[in-house]
């Protein structure tokens, strides 16, 4: 019954004619992580019957559980209302590649890179939870705080969110859809993971 639910759904996105391939950077120094990825993306983009390409450390329905607290920032003497995300870590035309709408705002670009303000895009679920008395698209130019779930997080971050997406699923079609995609580019450090997500299977992130 699942698998047949799944066939018939709408994904959310455009699951015919997309291939996806492991990226393997075990043997690759931390220093060179950044070149391989980008040599990898542009010699396959150059390749025969290819119409896009982008890079992301997971894929909806692949199974893997990438989980985040976020919150909107608020006065220093409000509490924050954390509210669980799936995290995902994409490149350059993620959108466009994968077939996923963008109902607001923007997708990442080249200039949203080491030093650049960090940014992130939502789906619209997440944008209901965050803003419930507000249209979700009214969501972009605000800031919200993200770290672990569950554990107060010393590394918190702040992101400005460029843009809102349409839905689809994120591990499963069964789990909850709250998403927020953060760029590669801000976040490359693929093996050690510096988005520091809660995972229930483990917190190697993939390629």
């Amino acid at each position: 019954d699942r698998v047949r639910s799944t066939a018939t759904a709408d994904l959310g996105y455009h699951s015919d004619l997309l291939y996806a391939a492991p990226l393997n950077l075990d043997a690759v120094s931390a220093e060179d992580v950044a070149f391989r990825i980008r040599t990898a993306r542009d010699n396959l983009a150059k390749a025969n019957g290819v119409a896009s390409v982008t890079v992301a450390d997971g894929l909806p329905l692949d199974f893997r559980y990438r989980m985040k607290r976020v919150a909107l920032q608020v006065e220093a003497n409000v509490a924050r209302k954390w509210i669980a995300a799936h995290v995902t870590r994409v490149g350059d035309d993620y959108l466009n590649t994968m077939g996923i709408p963008l109902l607001r705002g923007r997708q990442f670009t080249s200039e949203d890179g080491a030093g650049a303000e960090m940014v992130t895009i939502i789906s619209q679920p997440l944008a209901g939870k965050l803003f419930p008395d507000a249209e979700p698209t009214e969501a972009i130019g605000k800031r919200v705080t993200f770290g672990v779930p569950g554990a107060e997080d010393s590394a918190q971050q702040t992101l400005t969110i460029v843009g809102v997406t349409a839905d689809f699923p994120t591990s499963q079609m069964s789990t909850d859809r709250e998403q927020l995609l953060l760029p590669l580019a801000q976040h490359s450090d693929v093996r050690r993971d510096s988005v520091g997500v809660g995972s229930d299977i483990d917190v190697t992130p993939g390629l």
